[in-house]
């Protein structure tokens, strides 16, 4: 019975995508992007600007850094997907919620940091079509 509506599930999820985002790109995605999976450089200093659940936007500064500076590692969930399931992902594990089931949305980044994720993901998805990497390249840039 569990094995039938997470079929069912699936395919609804997947007729939505693909009915309302025909062009959506499949990517290789990590498929568990977590605080526990991103490593940063010791150089950025206290990118959460002593504010445990980085709910602030404040001297972007101090925040920023260069890609070379960070390390996403853990890879054994990694497949193909759409590649906002990293993207949505990443957003749903602010949340919590792993232990008792009970996400909390107060814990997400304040919608500035989660915009300038968003767009600096873009930008680096587009970056990487444009240079043609990827068997799906060329799709990134309908998304």
């Amino acid at each position: 019975k569990i094995k039938e509506s997470l079929s069912d599930q699936l395919a609804w999820l997947k007729d939505r995508v693909e009915t309302h985002h025909p062009n959506a790109p499949i990517v290789f995605c990590h498929n568990d992007v977590n605080a526990a999976n991103v490593l940063l450089h010791s150089s950025i200093g206290n990118i959460n600007n002593n504010n445990t659940n980085n709910n602030t936007s404040d001297n972007d500064d101090e925040n920023s850094f260069h890609k070379e500076s960070v390390a996403i590692i853990d890879y054994e969930y990694g497949s193909l997907n759409y590649a906002m399931y990293d993207v949505a992902n990443f957003e749903c594990e602010h949340c919590g919620g792993n232990d008792n089931g009970v996400p909390n949305s107060e814990l997400l980044p304040c919608a500035d940091r989660q915009r300038a994720f968003l767009e600096e993901y873009v930008r680096q998805r587009n970056e990487i079509s444009k240079n043609g990497e990827g068997e799906h390249a060329g799709r990134a840039n309908a998304a």
